[in-house]
């Protein structure tokens, strides 16, 4: 019975000391991202058509031991029409148009790069920048565990028309048109124009 009670403490003990070992592995604090054109938002306009694959792939850190999962990031466009918090996902193929969008996409470290490096177990001591300029920790989305890690990333964006190609636009409705030679031309201000803008002498 004793030799029993002595085994079953020694594995006790074992496991207790297992369980017990300190984390030796990095921690990354800080995740930066960039991308080519060197501004995220401009990969977006309105009229242009969203691709997850696309964005997804243009957020760069070759050298880092994270990285992004692009079949994990997701665009979402804010309900105008709704009084309350309301997005509604925005598909890969879509054609955007204005409005307010938030981006996501889930970053993580794994494979070998696990072994060695992890996230903070806390959000407070890990920020994100993209191009330069800070995103949020999507809160709650922060794993650690023995051989990866990995968080949700968010930014918000705004798509806004042109106000010059607005005012234009609404100039040419108030102005005179007229056809010559089967051409639809714009008088406005003593001129005349084409509807691309140019002007006719």
């Amino acid at each position: 019975m004793k030799k029993s009670l002595l085994i079953l403490a020694a594995l006790f003990c074992s496991t207790t000391l297992l369980f017990a070992q300190e984390d030796t592995r990095t921690v990354v604090n800080q995740i930066t991202f960039t991308t080519a054109a060197g501004n995220f938002d401009a990969q977006f306009s309105i009229g242009g058509t969203y691709s997850y694959y696309d964005v997804g792939t243009s957020l760069l850190a070759p050298e880092a031991p994270y990285h992004v999962e692009y079949w994990n990031g997701y665009l979402y466009k804010w309900d105008e029409e709704k009084n309350d918090w309301d997005w509604n996902g925005v598909s890969s193929g879509s054609v955007l148009a204005a409005g307010k969008y938030l981006y996501e996409i889930r970053v993580r470290i794994d494979g070998d790069a696990g072994l060695t490096h992890r996230l903070p177990e806390s959000e407070e001591e890990l920020s994100v920048t993209v191009d330069g300029n800070a995103w949020e920790i999507y809160s709650g989305t922060l794993l650690v565990a023995d051989e990866l890690s990995q968080v949700y990333i968010k930014h918000e964006f705004t798509l806004a028309a042109d106000p010059t190609a607005l005012d234009n636009a609404n100039a040419n409705a108030q102005a005179v048109k007229r056809i010559v030679n089967g051409m639809l031309l714009i008088e406005r201000d003593d001129r005349t124009y084409t509807l691309t803008g140019q002007e006719v002498k």
